[in-house]
């Protein structure tokens, strides 16, 4: 049997979806969203065009509210959120060494 007008009835679109950095679990998550946390493993990815693994990410304290600030990794500038300062943040790079 059949339900009335069920030749009419499009699916539901799909989700896109990209691969945890840290886990490599398969994420699926809200079209226009910049970030996406692993239920699995917790880790932050950043959404990025083109890529179907999600990009690193750090969190940045601003220095003058304190507010957190999460930027992908490897960016330079980060404005912070809440106060619109802007902070460079290229000293951990070479701090880090490019380590996870």
């Amino acid at each position: 049997t059949r339900a009335s007008g069920a030749n009419s009835i499009a699916p539901p679109p799909a989700n896109p979806r990209l691969w945890c950095h840290h886990c490599n679990t398969q994420l699926e998550y809200a079209a226009g969203a910049s970030y996406v946390q692993c239920f699995l493993c917790r880790t932050m990815n950043a959404v990025m065009t083109g890529n179907q693994v999600g990009g690193r990410t750090m969190n940045m304290l601003c220095t003058v509210c304190s507010t957190s600030n999460l930027a992908p990794w490897g960016t330079a500038l980060v404005r912070c959120g809440q106060c619109n300062t802007v902070s460079d943040v290229t000293h951990i790079y070479a701090t880090t060494g490019g380590a996870r």
